[in-house]
């Protein structure tokens, strides 16, 4: 990784304390819901009260905090794309393992005709 990746826009720092805002309650909210099993609340008793608000939480919270997630990582790639001064010149790492292995096989089959 290089030194200078720029740094991040507002909008990504934004982003960032969402995700972790709404992770850190999902959890809470699941946990809250684990302990109040364990002390022995029913099932009739999570559809009164706070309890439904708490439950749906637990379950929203997680999956949309993975896709803010995926969503940051998509970002930041476009951040550092924009940012690279040498622009797309570069080979990647895939093609120059594919010209190794296509100049290998021309001097295999040189010495083996």
């Amino acid at each position: 990784m290089s030194e200078n990746q720029g740094t991040p826009s507002r909008a990504e720092r934004i982003l960032v304390y969402a995700v972790a805002g709404i992770i850190g309650i999902s959890v809470l909210s699941f946990i809250s819901v684990l302990i109040a099993s364990v002390l022995g609340l029913e099932r009739s008793a999570f559809t009164s009260g706070m309890w439904p608000l708490i439950t749906a939480i637990s379950y929203v919270g997680l999956p949309t905090g993975f896709l803010l997630i995926i969503i940051l990582m998509i970002m930041g790639i476009i951040r550092r794309r924009s940012q690279d001064p040498s622009g797309s010149n570069k080979p990647s790492a895939a093609s120059h393992t594919n010209n190794n292995r296509k100049n290998n096989n021309s001097k295999n089959g040189s010495r083996e005709g």
